[in-house]
């Protein structure tokens, strides 16, 4: 399924750059919202991130009046917010959270519908749809205070995943201001523990091999040029 979009992506700047009414648009931008959580047992649980920033490049076609379509590859940064630790009265136990930079790099499709008006400012609706490659593992610890003993309690690195998005924005002559809010979902693959006893030699830990859902959603503001050629 990833090749088949990729070769999508592909045909579709391969048979444009040889027309007309062409726009390369470079941009960069900043989450002004986001939301990452990982589901467990109990449901989503939401995890702290900083807000990241983006950085990106645009090829679209004309293809009709007032309808652009290309495609476009865009590197998100997102840094851990340090979670923080969840202490379970029950157990006499604390589990803390910690999380290297989740990072993805979206190639993907796009459409544009543009309202072309008397003014030099130009409105825009748009769509994306492809690919992201994901990168970040995430962990946690977990603190048993009875024996005052630490083990890992999981371990997930990040994989890829469908990416999606729909936003809107404003051209001002070859400057853009942009507004979009991004999907991309994803699973982890890691380990977790199943079961834990105290012994002379040490905590002994069981672990099972499992995938993990996330949530992974933004909204992003971002400003840009365009070179139309």
């Amino acid at each position: 399924m990833r090749k088949k979009y990729l070769l999508l992506i592909g045909l579709v700047l391969a048979f444009s750059v040889y027309a007309e009414n062409n726009t390369i648009e470079v941009k960069g931008g900043y989450d002004v919202y986001k939301k990452v959580e990982q589901k467990d047992t109990n449901g989503y649980d939401k995890l702290k991130f900083k807000n990241g920033f983006n950085l990106g490049a645009e090829y679209r076609r004309e293809i009709f009046e007032n309808i652009q379509v290309g495609a476009g590859l865009e590197y998100n940064f997102n840094s851990d917010k340090t979670p923080g630790d969840k202490y379970n009265a029950a157990e006499n136990s604390t589990i803390k959270y910690s999380s290297d930079d989740l990072d993805s790099i979206p190639l993907y499709a796009t459409a544009r519908y543009v309202f072309r008006n008397r003014t030099d400012f130009t409105p825009y609706v748009k769509v994306n749809a492809g690919y992201s490659f994901n990168s970040g593992d995430m962990e946690a610890k977990k603190t048993l205070h009875d024996v005052n003993k630490s083990f890992k309690a999981y371990d997930y690195s990040a994989k890829d995943s469908f990416y999606y998005a729909f936003g809107t924005g404003v051209e001002y002559k070859n400057f853009i201001v942009d507004l979009t809010y991004e999907i991309n979902d994803f699973k982890a693959d890691g380990k977790r523990y199943t079961n834990v006893s105290d012994t002379p030699g040490g905590l002994n830990v069981s672990y099972k091999d499992e995938d993990v859902k996330f949530k992974n959603q933004k909204l992003k503001l971002s400003v840009g040029y365009q070179f139309d050629f």
